[in-house]
């Protein structure tokens, strides 16, 4: 329990030094961490909801040390007291509000992502020449590859498994090994990825 103090102490520190561009980037992350997730909901202080975050979800504090990244003395900080998980990796690439990693194990290095990027688990985003580029409300479902230079749609689903190495549009699920497009998105579709 004394531990879980000085993480949170130290989480509500870092957060108050990060400056407000950071801030919003962290409240839109925690707000959409916690979505699904009603016992985080209930509380109402932006300070609570993220140490309810780092404390509950593993996989947030690489969330968080990312957003640290520019400020070389937090991102210290955050390694003594709020670990990463070793098993995500992020690059060096532009990740816009409310990322949501669902999982313990990816590879995340986007050239640019939109808001509201959700990643499976076991997902690899990486080079083949460049770096993917994708839009808002994406979802990269488990397990699925996306390399190369490429521009990936908004409001779109790519299937468990799938590999992407070709440009998608907008409003389009897409699977496979070549991924193709099966269908468009629906309204239950953007519940899901919004």
């Amino acid at each position: 329990m004394f531990w879980c103090l000085w993480r949170c102490v130290v989480a509500d520190i870092m957060y108050r030094l990060s400056g407000a561009p950071v801030k919003e980037l962290i409240d839109a992350d925690v707000q959409r961490n916690l979505k699904w997730d009603s016992r985080g909901r209930k509380y109402t202080s932006p300070v609570k909801r993220l140490n309810y975050c780092l404390l509950k979800k593993k996989e947030f504090r690489s969330v968080f040390e990312l957003r640290m990244r520019h400020h070389p003395f937090l991102m210290r900080l955050c390694d003594l007291f709020l670990p990463r998980l070793k098993t995500i990796e992020f690059g060096n690439g532009g990740i816009g509000p409310g990322l949501l990693v669902s999982h313990n194990h990816c590879v995340i290095y986007p050239k640019q992502t939109g808001k509201n990027f959700r990643v499976g688990p076991g997902v690899v985003i990486g080079r083949n020449g460049d770096f993917p580029t994708f839009g808002d409300n994406v979802y990269v479902a488990a397990n699925a590859t996306v390399v190369g230079d490429i521009h990936i749609g908004s409001n779109v689903i790519i299937g468990a498994g799938s590999v992407v190495t070709k440009d998608i549009p907008d409003n389009v699920v897409v699977v496979g090994n070549p991924a193709r497009v099966i269908r468009g998105i629906d309204q239950d579709d953007l519940i899901e990825i919004k």
